[in-house]
């Protein structure tokens, strides 16, 4: 059995709600890799088994979304946006850093097997560019000395934790100043 019978019978939960078992693909999928950490070869054929459909069907939704792993990641998955905003914040600089710190290449993992790096489109914080998410935790206007410290406290065994956005720095340049004057 690949799957806990609790992650079998919420496979049968999510397939109820939709008039067509294929639809459910995306959401059984998930628990696959949320019970498995991957999505491997064995899971693609389980997966579709569940959902009565061919093996080839899963592994074209599986290597189609990039959110869907079909090869064990790192212990931490580092994503660092690519998307026009971040690029022009300095993401590659960032990427580049990565890769020279941690000795990969995006869709590489550590052969500690600590880290995978991907290069990612649209994290959806364009405001705050460029952003690096590990683990789906965001981390905002990063620098190579943030990600410096970032690393080596995860290398510590801290967990990542969402990092806060300060919205003051969204407003006009005028407003910033007048905020900053009236803290003082």
């Amino acid at each position: 059995m690949l799957l806990s019978e609790q992650a079998y019978k919420e496979c049968e939960e999510i397939i109820s709600r939709y008039p067509d078992k294929r639809c459910a693909i995306i959401p059984v999928l998930w628990v696959i890799q949320r019970e498995c950490g991957y999505i491997s070869e064995e899971a693609m054929i389980e997966a579709a088994r569940i959902l009565g459909i061919r093996p080839v069907e899963v592994m074209d939704v599986v290597s189609f979304y990039t959110m869907f792993y079909s090869t064990k990641p790192g212990r931490h998955v580092i994503a660092v946006c690519q998307t026009l905003s971040c690029a022009l914040a300095g993401a590659r600089k960032i990427l580049e850093h990565l890769q020279n710190k941690l000795g990969i290449k995006p869709g590489e993992t550590t052969p500690d097997g600590m880290f995978t790096l991907e290069a990612v489109e649209c994290l959806g914080a364009c405001a705050d560019a460029p952003v690096v998410a590990v683990d789906w935790y965001y981390y905002y206007r990063m620098t190579e000395e943030k990600v410096d410290r970032l690393i080596e406290s995860l290398k510590k065994g801290e967990e990542p934790q969402q990092e806060r956005r300060d919205f003051r720095l969204w407003l006009a340049p005028e407003i910033q100043t007048a905020e900053r004057k009236s803290s003082e």
